[in-house]
């Protein structure tokens, strides 16, 4: 499934100068790396090496923080690319020399499940569709994960995906794994979801269901994170709240409670940022409303609701200077009249 401009633009209009710099125009220039997906397959690497780690910067081509899978003799895979962001990196801070303990039997490698809630969406549950099927034919493997340690979301979202703790092992040292089985990630961030991926969020979403029709209509408000803080949220929220939205903070509820929230909503709109990824959950139909600097929108949103069926609408601010700690954006008031009349 491809991100081909599936959304429908009804205030404001997205920065049209592409680069690294601010103002980066990263609607327009997603709309125009849409990719194929990859075949979904499962390889098995024997006495496949696994460096564990956690990404705490990234570049164009490298990565610092660990997290690599080579062979047993040190030759690079596919699976040995960091798939972060939609790019595709190696790490530059890992001994490839120290010792790797051996781990006997059948494991697969899940990866990165990730600090960050939108990334464990788009990336760290890629791999789970592989989980079932490995889990059922080896009694005893165990799902490898980069991160020695991981947030309670994460473990909540293995969990709903049907990969449960017990099962997992978390690495803070290298390993040689006698048989490495290593799924490809169903999905690309910013590229493209394949329906693996979908049926995985699914699974998640639809362990929140409790036989009651969806109805809801859900703002999600971001006033209680200052990352890209959007200046007049309170008045955007005033006039959703008007409209008979019911106002949510996503950050003061446990995973749990969130999920269930979206499950029952048909329409759910928010500013752009991870909390929007929780549309990944919701059941199919329905309509999805993002705001969103000019500079600042993925193609996920459009990903995903397309992805479910779902009509997303959009509507665009000012730019931000979103590398800047503290930055803020604002929007037009208008804005969200235009939104809330979009069919």
């Amino acid at each position: 499934m491809n991100f081909t401009g599936l959304a429908s633009i009804v205030w404001g209009r997205a920065a049209s100068e592409p680069g690294d710099a601010p103002p980066r125009a990263q609607w327009n220039a997603h709309a125009g790396r849409a990719a194929e997906p990859e075949p979904l397959q499962m390889t098995v690497l024997p006495r496949g090496r696994v460096f564990p780690g956690q990404i705490v910067s990234r570049g164009a081509e490298t990565h610092i923080g660990g997290q690599l899978v080579t062979t047993h003799d040190l030759q690079l895979v596919p699976d040995s690319y960091c798939r972060m962001d939609g790019r595709y990196t190696l790490p530059s801070d890992v001994d490839v020399q120290a010792t790797a303990r051996p781990l006997a039997g059948d494991h697969m490698f899940l990866g990165s499940v990730h600090p960050h809630f939108g990334h464990a969406v788009l990336e760290g549950l890629a791999r789970a569709w592989a989980w079932p099927k490995f889990a059922a034919r080896y009694p005893q493997g165990r799902a490898l994960i980069f991160e020695s340690e991981l947030p309670a979301f994460a473990w909540e979202l293995l969990r709903r995906a049907g990969v449960p703790a017990e099962r997992t092992l978390l690495l803070d040292h290298p390993l040689e794994v006698e048989r490495l089985h290593l799924p490809s990630p169903a999905g690309r961030t910013h590229r493209w979801l394949t329906p693996a991926l979908v049926a995985t969020w699914q699974t998640v979403g639809s362990s929140a269901d409790d036989g009651e029709p969806a109805t809801d209509r859900i703002y999600l408000t971001r006033r209680s994170d200052r990352n890209r803080a959007l200046t007049n949220e309170d008045r955007i929220e005033s006039a959703f709240a008007s409209a008979g939205f019911r106002i949510i903070d996503p950050g003061r509820l446990p995973l749990s409670r969130q999920i269930e929230a979206v499950r029952r909503a048909t329409c759910l709109a928010g500013c752009v940022g991870s909390q929007m990824y929780l549309a990944a959950f919701q059941g199919p139909g329905g309509r999805t409303l993002v705001m969103a600097p000019a500079n600042f929108c993925y193609a996920d949103d459009a990903l995903i609701a397309t992805a479910l069926g779902r009509r997303l609408f959009i509507a665009f601010g000012t730019s931000i200077r979103y590398r800047d700690p503290g930055a803020t954006w604002s929007i037009e008031d208008q804005a969200a009249e235009a939104l809330l009349a979009a069919e």
